[in-house]
C-alpha cells in the first residue's frame, strides 16, 4: 500500500481561496496521475459543484457519513476527470451540529467511517477539516480542533501556506471566549509564519480584538489605525476589506462611538446587499440592533 500524502485546505475565514485552491489542486494532481479524493466538509457545497456535480441532486454527502448513515466508499462520487473522486456536501450540513450535539463521540465520528472505507484513498486531514465545519457554532469545540489542526501542521510534514491565518483565527477564539491571556503566543507565531500581506493584515487585526479585550484603547487604537494603512497600501488587501469593517464596527462600538460603529456598519450592509450574502446580512442587522439598544435607541432596536 502507498503512503498517502496529506494536503489540508483549512481556513475559518471566508473568501480567502480555500476552494479554488482545493479543486485547481486536485485537478492537476489527477492530471499528474495521482488518485485524488476531494472531501468537501462546507455547507455551500462550492467544491462539490466546481468538479462538475449537481450539489442538489447528490444521493449521498459527508452529512450522512456524520450521522453515521453511511460510509465514505458509499457516499464518494466520480468525477469528469480520471483518478478523481469527491466526497460531495450542501446545505443539509448546516443541521450536523445540531444532529451532533447529543452524541459523545461527535469528534470521532468520521475518522469511524475513514476506517470502513478504503484506506489507501482517505487523507488524515480531512478529519480535521470536516470537524471544524461540523463543530462550527460551539466554540469550545471549535476551539479544541483548530488547536489539533495546528499540533498536526507543527509536528507532521502535512504542507500548510496559510499557516499564519490558523494561529490568528485560534488566537480570536480564546479572545472571544475570554481567554484573551492564551492569544498573544498564538499571535507571535501568526506573525512569524507570516507568508502574505493578508496573513500579516489578518494577525494585526486580531490583535485589535485583543487590546479592547485587555481594556487597553490607546492600543487598540494604534493597532486599527496600522491596518487601515496596510489596506490602503496594499491592492491585494482590497478583498478583504470587510473584515477591516468587521473590526471597526467591533472596536467603535466598544469605545463608545456608536454613530461611527453605525456608519461604517451601513457601509457594510450596502455592500452584502450587492452579494446577496444574506446570512452575514442577517449577523450584521443583530449587531446593529445591539448598538441601538447600548444608544438607548431601544425602538429602532
Amino acid at each position: 500500500m502507498s503512503k498517502v500524502r496529506v494536503i489540508a485546505v483549512t481556513n475559518q475565514k471566508g473568501g480567502v481561496g480555500k476552494t479554488t485552491t482545493a479543486i485547481n489542486l486536485s485537478a492537476c494532481l489527477a492530471a499528474e496521475g495521482k488518485r485524488v479524493l476531494a472531501v468537501d466538509a462546507d455547507q455551500q457545497g462550492n467544491t462539490t459543484s466546481g468538479l462538475g456535480l449537481d450539489k442538489n441532486d447528490v444521493p449521498l454527502t459527508i452529512y450522512d457519513v456524520f450521522l453515521g448513515e453511511a460510509t465514505i466508499a458509499e457516499v464518494k462520487q466520480p468525477t469528469c476527470m480520471d483518478g478523481l473522486e469527491v466526497i460531495p456536501a450542501n446545505i443539509n450540513l448546516t443541521g450536523a451540529e445540531i444532529e451532533l450535539i447529543g452524541n459523545d463521540r461527535r469528534e470521532y465520528i468520521l475518522q469511524e467511517a475513514k476506517k470502513e472505507g478504503k484506506q489507501e484513498s482517505i487523507a488524515e486531514c480531512y478529519y480535521a477539516l470536516a470537524n471544524v465545519y461540523a463543530a462550527k457554532g460551539l466554540m469550545k469545540k471549535s476551539q479544541e480542533f483548530m488547536l489539533k489542526e495546528i499540533d498536526i501542521f507543527e509536528n507532521t510534514d502535512v504542507v500548510r501556506y496559510n499557516i499564519s491565518c490558523q494561529y490568528s483565527d485560534a488566537a480570536k477564539i480564546y479572545i472571544d471566549l475570554g481567554e484573551e491571556e492564551k492569544a498573544p503566543e498564538l499571535l507571535k507565531k501568526a506573525l512569524k509564519a507570516v507568508k502574505s500581506p493578508y496573513h500579516e493584515v489578518t494577525a494585526n487585526l486580531v490583535y485589535v480584538s485583543l487590546y479592547l479585550a485587555q481594556g487597553d484603547t490607546v492600543a487598540a487604537r494604534q493597532a486599527l489605525e496600522k491596518c487601515r494603512q496596510m489596506y490602503a497600501d496594499e491592492p491585494s488587501l482590497k478583498r478583504h476589506i470587510h473584515y477591516l469593517y468587521d473590526v471597526e464596527i467591533d472596536y467603535n462600538w466598544r469605545v463608545g462611538n456608536y454613530n461611527k460603529a453605525l456608519s461604517v456598519l451601513d457601509e457594510r450592509e450596502t455592500e452584502l446587499r450587492k452579494k446577496n450574502n444574506l446570512t452575514t446580512l442577517m449577523a450584521l442587522r443583530k449587531t446593529k440592533a445591539d448598538i441601538l439598544w447600548d444608544m438607548n435607541r431601544k425602538e429602532e432596536a
